[in-house]
């Protein structure tokens, strides 16, 4: 039987946050979780990719698929530190934006990313959380990586003032 060593070596994910500054996550030795992200995604495929790159950045995933499903696990015990939703979810063309506002009311602390294949119009962004970020369609494993340090660096988003 061959012997095997194992290292157990910090994983640092370096990304690049507000005004260029270089910034950095770090898990402990043993790999611990960074952070737990709620993705909401009705696209079977960019859901299933989102989610593998979550976790391959040493994050803990839950998933949902529409907004029932979102709701229900924001209404379950645990923690959730960011909501990660596409903005338009099946018939809903705002689904992401009702997610978002019921994680606030019910999650105070949580971090908001929102995603979307265009950036929203004038008659959307009064929806638009603040605190929260955005994230364009179609993303490639750099834009999310960067954006979810960033919203996790973040505070916390909150319902929009007047």
């Amino acid at each position: 039987m061959p012997f095997v060593t194992r290292y157990l070596l910090p994983r640092v994910v370096f990304f690049i946050g507000p005004e260029g500054k270089i910034g950095q996550f770090r898990t402990d030795l043993q790999g611990d979780i960074m952070a737990t992200v709620l993705v909401v995604e009705d696209d079977v495929f960019i859901n299933m990719e989102a989610i593998f790159i979550v976790k391959e950045l040493g994050h803990v995933t839950l998933c949902a698929h529409d907004v029932d499903q979102a709701l229900a696990i924001l209404h379950a015990d645990g923690q959730i530190d960011l909501l990660f939703t596409d903005i338009r979810l099946n018939d809903r063309h705002h689904g992401g934006y009702e997610i978002a506002m019921r994680a606030v009311e019910l999650r105070p602390e949580i971090c908001v990313l929102y995603a979307s294949g265009g950036k929203p119009t004038d008659a959307s962004s009064v929806l638009v959380l603040d605190g929260a970020h955005f994230l364009e369609k179609p993303y490639g494993d750099v834009q999310l990586q960067t954006s979810l340090a960033a919203a996790l660096q973040g505070a916390p988003a909150r319902r929009p003032t007047a």
